[in-house]
């Protein structure tokens, strides 16, 4: 991260857009704001459906259960109906 929002982008508009990227990136990673944990959750949800997808790729024959445990984490209750 610190490539990008520094070296690739540091010299950009004086440093700004890298230094928006490394704020929202650090949001996301300390996971205090309902954003972010929306956003992890959503992450969550993905994993769940390649999951399922490349179980269909493989006809059953490839077990991805080990990565079944996205399906008992905890959602946000803000959007859980």
């Amino acid at each position: 991260m610190d490539h990008i929002t520094d070296g690739l982008l540091g010299g950009v508009y004086g440093g700004l857009p890298g230094r928006e990227i490394r704020a929202i990136w650090q949001e996301y990673e300390d996971a205090q704001t309902i954003d972010s944990l929306f956003v992890h959750d959503v992450d969550k949800m993905e994993l769940l459906l390649q999951m399922v997808e490349y179980e269909r790729r493989g006809e059953g024959r490839v077990d991805l259960g080990e990565f079944a445990y996205a399906e008992y984490v905890d959602y946000l209750t803000e959007y859980r109906y």
